[in-house]
């Protein structure tokens, strides 16, 4: 008789993984996901600075085209019959009155007053003096911010004028949103930005 033959698998000697190699593995895993997570979060914080300087970019031209030429206030009546505030350019003096109310841009003229753009309420925590917005105190301070201004725009005819025709206007604005985030960069949510502006004839000094 031949000898039967025994068909059951042997079980090879490297089948699977050893604990340690498992142990190894996962911390590998961990690892690589914890810097593709942070990668992640790096990228959405410069999309979300990139979006940031867009918005104060657009706040600034807007807060510039208001002091420079005016606006209209609807519903609004002046001393002269219209709903016109008068800008920088058709004004012969620089105008009296502040020119921010709780960080909204704020323009009076002709018996009328314009406020700029409002956004929700937001309570600022500040970290310092001037940290991390400039009207900031000291540490214990909050700062409730309900605009895009900054600081008071500031207006000079006489430093560095032509004539006293040209004004120098410089305005710093906020982005409310992004000066508050957790990750975000506190320094990049504020800018100034600075230019020119020539009155009109009628109104030159």
């Amino acid at each position: 008789m031949r000898p039967s033959h025994d068909t059951r698998p042997r079980r090879r000697k490297d089948a699977g993984f050893t604990l340690p190699e498992m142990a190894v593995a996962g911390a590998v895993s961990a690892f690589l996901m914890l810097a593709a997570f942070e990668l992640l979060l790096t990228g959405a914080e410069f999309q979300a600075e990139a979006e940031s300087r867009i918005r104060m970019n657009q706040q600034a031209r807007g807060s510039f085209e208001t002091l420079m030429n005016g606006t209209i206030v609807k519903g609004g009546l002046g001393f002269d019959f219209t709903d016109e505030v008068q800008g920088v350019r058709g004004q012969t003096t620089l105008p009296l009155t502040a020119l921010r109310n709780n960080y909204r841009l704020r323009l009076s003229d002709n018996g009328l007053q314009h406020n700029g753009d409002q956004v929700p309420n937001f309570t600022v925590r500040c970290t310092g003096p001037g940290e991390p917005l400039p009207d900031c105190t000291g540490a214990s301070d909050t700062e409730t911010v309900t605009g895009w201004i900054a600081t008071d725009p500031d207006l000079s005819d006489s430093v560095r004028s032509v004539d006293g025709r040209t004004v120098e206007t410089g305005v710093t604005i906020v982005d409310p949103w992004q000066v508050q985030r957790p990750r975000g960069r506190p320094a990049e949510a504020i800018e100034q930005y600075r230019t020119i502006i020539t009155r009109r004839s009628e109104g030159a000094l």
